[in-house]
C-alpha cells in the first residue's frame, strides 16, 4: 500500500520526487562512505590482497610498470588494501554525498518556494 502511493505520489511531483531521491543518495554517501568507496575499489581490482589479475587495476598496473610512492595509483592501492588512503577516499566521497545533498535541498527550496519556478514546472 505504502508503495502504491508512493508511487502515486512520485508521478504527481515528478520534480519534488527527484529531488527527494537525489537527497537520499546524498545522505547515503555521508552516511556510508566506506561502503560505497571499497565497492567501487573492488570493482576497480584494488582489493586488500592487492591489484586482482584481469582487472582495470592490473591492466593500467602493466602499462605504468614500478608504481612510483605518492602516485594516484599507489593511493589507490593503500586505499583498496584498508591504509591511509582509504580515509582521504572516505572524506572526498563524504564531500561529495554533502554537496549533492545540498544542490537537492536548494533546488526543492529554490523551485517551490518561488512561484514563478513552480508555476513553470
Amino acid at each position: 500500500m505504502a508503495l502504491k502511493k508512493a508511487t502515486e505520489w512520485a508521478w504527481k511531483s515528478p520534480t519534488l520526487a527527484a529531488c527527494c531521491v537525489t537527497a537520499v543518495g546524498g545522505a547515503t554517501l555521508i552516511a556510508a562512505p566506506g561502503a560505497i568507496a571499497t565497492s567501487i575499489l573492488n570493482a576497480a581490482g584494488f582489493t586488500a590482497v592487492g591489484v586482482q589479475s584481469g582487472s582495470l587495476a592490473a591492466a593500467v598496473h602493466s602499462n605504468i610498470g614500478n608504481v612510483a610512492a605518492g602516485s594516484i595509483f599507489a593511493a589507490f592501492q593503500s586505499a583498496g588494501a584498508g591504509g591511509a588512503a582509504l580515509g582521504i577516499m572516505n572524506g572526498a566521497i563524504q564531500g561529495a554525498g554533502a554537496a549533492i545533498f545540498s544542490l537537492a535541498a536548494y533546488a526543492k527550496y529554490y523551485l517551490f518556494s518561488n512561484t514563478t519556478a513552480a508555476n513553470n514546472l
